[in-house]
């Protein structure tokens, strides 16, 4: 339940790694992080 994917500009600071955050497109990949 950590963070699944990791790239540049990761937005994962906001709260904890629990938050599922989701990230716009990076580099032209969705980022989820869960």
């Amino acid at each position: 339940m950590g963070r699944r994917k990791m790239g540049i500009g990761d937005l994962a600071i906001l709260k904890d790694d629990s938050v599922m955050v989701k990230v716009l497109e990076v580099n032209g990949d969705s980022y989820v992080y869960q």
